[in-house]
């Protein structure tokens, strides 16, 4: 076993042209532990290591999009948690949804199971999550918005502006998650959750929503007026070259990349 460690230490040094530039700057006892380990692996029977991978990849990529799926299918419950007055049970469940909002992106990037398909469930089961919630405010909070009539109505403009030109020109909405949309998502979760459970609302907290969620809008108008065509994962507008070449290369290989999940 150890001829076949020390031999496996040789070919892992000396193996790979690539090895080569950071052979200076990691020890070679670094590949003696990676070889053992390796060994060990094999010794155990795990010799189909891709295939442990790409099932692992898999599941986590069912498990991330089923999160982003409650979201979706949670919408219709909390309505009729609406419909039926029961605002204690509604306060909970849209807790819930906006915890998911937080957890899944996180975790499609730490398990790179980042897929367009997985993108677009996420906006609309954010946009759904925001809509239940408004839709409760209107019904039980109607009163607070009336007081702040201008700062809804100046959002819902924007809001209607974005999607109507998204859709003119990509015959879809838009999917960007930016910086700014992920400040004013937290930001929004945090007003709607508040306004639910607590007897006063923050105005701080409201007016901060507010802002981020309309310079956002803002952003997105002129993302979209600027794009020739439908990306998603933009950081922001400061980013726009960086991502529109990336984005190119990840809207050619997305074909190839969905067959990883077929079989």
């Amino acid at each position: 076993m150890f001829r076949n460690i020390r031999r496996s230490c040789k070919i892992h040094v000396k193996a790979k042209p690539a090895c080569k530039r950071f052979r200076k700057y990691i020890p070679w006892s670094w590949w003696c532990i990676r070889s053992f380990w390796f060994n060990v692996w094999l010794s155990s029977g795990c010799s189909d290591l891709p295939d442990k991978i790409l099932q692992m990849r898999r599941t986590s990529f069912y498990i991330v999009n089923a999160i982003t799926l409650y979201r979706i299918l949670a919408a219709p419950l909390l309505l009729y948690l609406l419909v039926s007055n029961r605002l204690d049970t509604f306060a909970k469940f849209l807790v819930l949804s906006f915890f998911t909002d937080l957890i899944d992106g996180f975790l499609a990037r730490k398990f790179k199971v980042t897929s367009i398909l997985g993108t677009r469930m996420d906006s609309i089961g954010d946009d759904l999550t925001v809509l239940m919630a408004v839709i409760g405010m209107i019904m039980y909070k109607s009163e607070f918005m009336l007081e702040h009539k201008l700062a809804f109505l100046t959002l819902f403009f924007l809001f209607l502006i974005q999607i109507s030109y998204s859709l003119i020109k990509y015959q879809k909405f838009t999917s960007f998650h930016t910086y700014l949309a992920k400040v004013g998502a937290l930001l929004q979760g945090l007003f709607l959750i508040h306004i639910f459970i607590m007897p006063d609302p923050d105005l701080f907290l409201f007016y901060s929503a507010v802002i981020i969620t309309g310079l956002d809008l803002i952003e997105e108008i002129a993302m979209v007026y600027i794009l020739p065509g439908w990306i998603t994962n933009v950081k922001g507008i400061f980013w726009l070259p960086e991502n529109v070449q990336l984005n190119k290369i990840k809207n050619k290989s997305y074909e190839n990349r969905w067959r990883i999940f077929e079989n």
